[in-house]
């Protein structure tokens, strides 16, 4: 199993994302961020975004729905983008996980999707990673590729903040 890490993600960003993500971890923002951006890579064409930028909340989650917005494919592009964002992975029973594993397993036959479920900070049991992941987890890793979102430390919130006040052309120090 191969975690990668947010800025990992953002690299594949400018070369193109494929296949499923599984957003975990600490920083809650930083997938909200990362969630917008990858819409904004997928669904260039805002014309064409109605169609293939399908978003599923929590509550309106069921496996069904999930696999009825995986199938149709994309409108006037090589490929649409389907989120999950919310998703409390550790409060569902073990037939609703095996529900989503076999509509994950379907993935591969709708290759033109790119899927990322996000789940809130603490909602996953991840097990003790990287070399004991629960059940769950590696479960989950087997079709999609998880995406580490860990906590932004003072140094690097502050590098951050500075970078959008000098682009916005505001000085502070």
């Amino acid at each position: 199993m191969d975690i990668i890490k947010e800025d990992i993600f953002r690299k594949q960003l400018k070369t193109g994302l494929r296949g499923g993500y599984l957003f975990f971890g600490e920083e809650d923002y930083l997938k909200s961020f990362s969630l917008r951006a990858a819409r904004e890579a997928v669904c260039a064409d805002e014309t064409f975004a109605v169609f293939n930028d399908v978003q599923i909340a929590p509550i309106d989650y069921t496996p069904s729905a999930l696999l009825s917005a995986l199938m149709p494919p994309p409108m006037m592009s090589d490929y649409k983008i389907v989120t999950l964002n919310g998703l409390a992975i550790s409060a569902m029973k073990q037939n609703e996980l095996d529900e989503l594993y076999e509509v994950l397993s379907t993935l591969e036959d709708y290759d033109y999707n790119v899927l990322i479920i996000s789940v809130p900070s603490g909602l996953i049991d991840e097990g003790n990673l990287p070399k004991r992941p629960s059940a769950v987890f590696s479960e989950l890793s087997k079709y999609l590729t998880p995406v580490r979102f860990d906590a932004v430390t003072g140094a690097r919130l502050v590098s951050w903040v500075g970078k959008h006040f000098e682009h916005h052309g505001v000085h502070a120090t």
